[in-house]
């Protein structure tokens, strides 16, 4: 029997903690946590770390999807649906271990060199022409923090001189005011 060779992945995965859910008519289901780190190819220290959560169903469509491109990885041990006790700490925690490994097994295939579409939806992964739009978006977004802030200092100043200015004539004002009152009081005597 043939064994797959690893290749080096630019993902790390592991399923990290299990959860339950229920479908909409109270069937629990058993939802699978996985911790992707990705290592990006254009700079070595770059990591992104998320969080994707899916079924054991998505699994084994995952699995079936795969092996129309990738026959050999039939031989990857992967765990058999359950119609009885699919909740029990012990099934889910087998399944967990199976999928884990099925994953790793995944991820050392040889996929061509734009990658597998197909496998980075269900890590819920980028490629890196979204990758970088998001970088040039985030990156433009700081720059307008930037503006923002400059411009919102300015107007602050502006504000602040606009106050004082506001201040002062109104200060002149009532001295003006008390001068003519001082000066009608001594001219008419009121």
């Amino acid at each position: 029997m043939a064994t797959l060779p690893p290749l080096p992945s630019e993902f790390g995965v592991s399923i990290v903690a299990t959860d339950v859910e229920k479908t909409k008519t109270g069937h629990p289901f058993t939802i699978y946590v996985m911790k992707i780190n990705r290592k990006w190819k254009r700079n070595v220290t770059d990591r992104e770390v998320w969080t994707a959560r899916r079924r054991y169903r998505e699994f084994r469509s995952l699995r079936k999807k795969l092996l129309r491109d990738y026959p050999s990885l039939k031989e990857v041990p992967f765990p058999g649906k359950k119609y009885f006790s699919r909740m029990a700490d012990a099934v889910v925690e087998d399944r967990r271990w199976k999928l884990e490994r099925f994953l790793s097994r995944v991820l050392s295939l040889p996929f061509p060199k734009e990658g597998n579409g197909l496998l980075n939806r269900f890590l819920g992964a980028e490629d890196d022409n979204v990758r970088d739009i998001r970088h040039k978006i985030r990156d433009l977004e700081e720059e307008i923090d930037e503006e923002l802030t400059l411009h919102a200092e300015a107007l602050t100043t502006f504000h602040m001189e606009q106050l004082r200015e506001r201040s002062l004539r109104d200060d002149i004002a009532n001295v003006v005011s008390i001068l003519l009152h001082r000066l009608l009081e001594r001219t008419i005597g009121v």
